[in-house]
């Protein structure tokens, strides 16, 4: 898994770890390589899922003056091999550990130190401390400043602990992503948590219930300096405060910016707050509807969508109000069969949706559905450091679905979704519906569509 690291030889670590002592003399405090990792090397494929890591946008905008920063999107292009460095610092999710780790080896080898941080990180700290010299847990630039200090005068600790604050402020310093083939849209964030507690969602255990917010002015003067005109809000739920919302949706109306973003189902139950976000610039929102199965919903803690009426009448007002609806469904649950799959498909048709999600159900270190799946025999420990493990599959077996994975199922109805006929169903909606964006409602069904093939069935790391 070192796919594109080449590690140099020890002499390089010697002679940053003496430049960094004699930075006090020339003002440089030492040289700071940010790597955000891939996840196999068939995601390099993938252009729908080349963002920006606004993580690293954030950790730049708190680094103290006279640290040259580097960013490597290992997404993106290969490490270079005669990489120099007086720290290393990877972002880690749980679907990317074994690449970050296989990453740090080679510095640590050569005396560079490497720090981590990330939900990873913070979920799983005794497991990450095995591979770097630094583990940061939480929210980490608040803290960036202070792990920097450590590294230039020799004592840097261990573990770091960031503290949640009820606002948060933060800068961000997009320079970092300069000369990187990233997609023509920014990223925001105005809000951090979410106060429902679904089991599966690791956002919770990372951020805490708290549904925290930004000033709005600080999150309109950034919106208003961004490069592009397309933005998406990368919050887990940018309406749960919907005082917050309405706040914030006024005060981006006039900017002429398109947005978009993660909300729940309860913000087509708020007609004026629908209304309000359309005249800002929002084209389209992320909902996890998750599941057709009422005592599904229950078991994942998200019972709450049943109290809310008709889930098919929401959906509706939803397009008739100018939105746009990208989808996502869970499949694995206990009692998940290969024909809930063609319900969701037919579902997913008859609504028209813009985009629909299809994921297998990964339990994530540190939730609750990981907790509950852990005392089954079955279950694969730690199935992100697996070697056999390949992306799609469920780590445990599943009776429902024939060789004990939906996996093939999943690959068979997002192919029927995001085929040609598909396409055109939907398209055809979009036209009866008058809704808009018909060129990047083809660009995107037309790029999930080719990279079908490289989403599935490949090793981590």
């Amino acid at each position: 898994s070192g796919g594109g690291f080449l590690p140099e030889s020890a002499a390089v670590g010697t002679e940053m770890g003496q430049a960094i002592k004699e930075g006090g003399r020339s003002g440089i405090r030492g040289r700071v390589v940010l790597i955000r990792p891939v996840l196999f090397e068939g995601a390099r494929k993938i252009r729908t899922w080349h963002f920006q890591p606004l993580a690293f946008a954030a950790l730049k905008g708190h680094t103290p003056p006279g640290w040259e920063v580097v960013l490597y999107d290992d997404r993106l292009e290969a490490i270079p091999r005669d990489l120099r460095a007086d720290v290393v610092a990877l972002s880690v999710e749980t679907l990317t550990a074994r690449r970050a780790y296989a990453l740090a080896r080679p510095f640590r080898e050569r005396g560079i130190p490497v720090v981590m941080g990330g939900f990873h990180a913070t979920l799983c700290p005794e497991e990450v401390r095995e591979h770097a010299d630094a583990v940061v847990l939480g929210e980490g630039e608040e803290i960036w400043p202070r792990v920097l200090d450590d590294v230039r005068a020799g004592r840097l600790q261990s573990l770091y602990r960031a503290h949640r604050r009820r606002t948060f402020r933060t800068r961000y310093d997009r320079s970092v992503f300069q000369g990187k083939r990233y997609l023509p849209v920014d990223l925001v964030e105005a809000t951090r948590g979410c106060g429902y507690s679904c089991e599966f969602c690791s956002a919770q255990r990372f951020f805490g219930r708290r549904h925290r917010i930004r000033p709005v002015g600080d999150i309109v003067e950034e919106i208003r300096q961004l490069r592009h005109r397309y933005f998406f809000f990368v919050d887990d739920n940018l309406t749960f405060n919907k005082t917050f919302a309405r706040e914030l949706f006024q005060a981006l109306a006039g900017l002429g910016k398109i947005w978009f973003a993660q909300v729940s189902l309860d913000f087509a139950r708020d007609p004026e707050l629908v209304e309000i976000a359309f005249r800002s610039g929002c084209r389209g929102v992320f909902i996890g509807l998750e599941s057709l199965h009422p005592a599904t919903l229950q078991k994942m803690g998200k019972d709450w969508m049943l109290r809310l009426g008709d889930l098919e009448e929401s959906l509706r007002f939803l397009h008739r109000r100018g939105m746009h609806i990208y989808a996502s469904f869970i499949s694995g649950y206990d009692g998940d069969r290969p024909e809930d799959l063609a319900r969701v498909l037919r579902f997913s048709l008859r609504h028209a949706f813009f985009l629909t999600g299809w994921n297998p159900l990964l339990p994530m270190p540190g939730t609750e559905l990981y907790a509950r799946y852990r005392k089954r025999p079955d279950f694969r420990d730690k199935w992100w450091l697996d070697p056999s493990y390949r992306f799609g599959e469920l780590p445990f077996h599943h009776s429902g679905f024939p060789g004990g994975n939906p996996d093939p199922w999943i690959r068979r109805y997002r192919q029927a979704f995001y085929s040609i006929p598909g396409i055109l169903v939907r398209w055809m909606r979009m036209l009866v519906e008058r809704r808009r964006d018909h060129l990047m409602f083809w660009l995107l069904n037309l790029a999930a569509r080719r990279e079908i093939r490289h989403k599935f069935g490949h090793p981590l790391g």
